[in-house]
């Protein structure tokens, strides 16, 4: 009787085995060799068409730090706060919205291979103009204008950005960004986490 119970034991446990092996292979694979993503917030000024004008923007360079390409990277910012001179900070969106990669808003997601750094702004400040606007893409590509959040941005002040970057295979990665902008140029960036 107990070389019954071992044998179905034993074929239970390989039929288990065999049925799971693929995903746990893969699963496996890419602990082991998948992609990493790691991400830093930097700004960067840029010139316009119009002379005595200038844009500063705030982004996410993303990289790949492990060999296997990072697919269908996408960065969403999930939280816009107001800091409040007490300290306290108000939430003016708190919404999942996906954010525009640099040179290209067209492009939903980005193959990311190792050691490239590709950015995503997500708010841009243009001198001479109070507040800011969160760089935002609709599912179409066309910059997304949150409408009922439009007088918030409109107003100097600090203000905290929330968002996170994901890919196929890879474990998200959030980050989080103070803009403080006075009216006094350049804005002041800083890395939170």
């Amino acid at each position: 009787m107990e070389r019954v119970v071992a044998a179905l034991i034993g074929a239970g446990f390989g039929w288990l085995l065999g049925h799971f092996s693929p995903t746990l292979q893969h699963f496996v694979g890419v602990w082991l060799r998948g992609p990493k993503l790691k991400c830093r917030t930097i700004a960067a000024e840029t010139p316009t068409n119009v002379p005595g004008t200038r844009h500063w923007y705030a982004s996410v360079a993303v990289s790949n730090v492990k060999s296997r390409i990072a697919r269908q990277s996408r960065v969403f910012l999930t939280t816009i706060e107001r800091l409040q001179s007490n300290g306290s900070s108000k939430v003016i969106c708190n919404r999942t919205i996906q954010c525009i990669w640099e040179y290209d808003a067209q492009r939903d997601s980005f193959d990311i291979p190792y050691g490239a750094n590709p950015e995503c702004n997500f708010a841009m400040v243009e001198e001479g103009t109070p507040g800011f606007r969160p760089q935002l893409r609709r599912s179409d590509g066309a910059p997304l204008v949150l409408g009922p959040y439009s007088h918030e941005f409109a107003c100097n002040g600090t203000y905290r950005f929330r968002g996170v970057v994901t890919a196929e295979d890879v474990s998200a990665v959030r980050f989080c960004a103070e803009i403080e902008f006075t009216g006094t140029w350049p804005p002041k960036l800083t890395n939170i986490e």
